[in-house]
């Protein structure tokens, strides 16, 4: 997600990114900060894109899994709890 972050910030938020991630010293401010960087870079919702479209192939494959039903059901909703968690 910092990779995603960096690569889509401008060089105001790439300095920012510079002095919070990593610091030791982090308060709640500069987690807001940075929480927010990530927001706005848009990695946030690739990373959620990302986690999506595993998700989906995931479920594709158990379809046609030779797998007990029970089982399936168990992973699906496995996957599911994946893609639809609280942020």
């Amino acid at each position: 997600m910092m990779a995603l972050a960096r690569s889509g910030a401008d060089r105001t938020q790439a300095a920012r990114l510079r002095d919070l991630f990593g610091n030791p010293d982090l308060d709640s401010g500069g987690a807001e900060d940075l929480r927010a960087i990530i927001v706005d870079t848009g990695a946030l919702e690739r990373i959620e894109q990302m986690i999506r479209v595993r998700a989906d192939a995931a479920v594709a494959a158990l379809a046609e899994a030779p797998i007990p039903a029970d089982a399936r059901e168990a992973l699906v909703a496995l996957a599911a709890s994946a893609i639809n968690r609280q942020r």
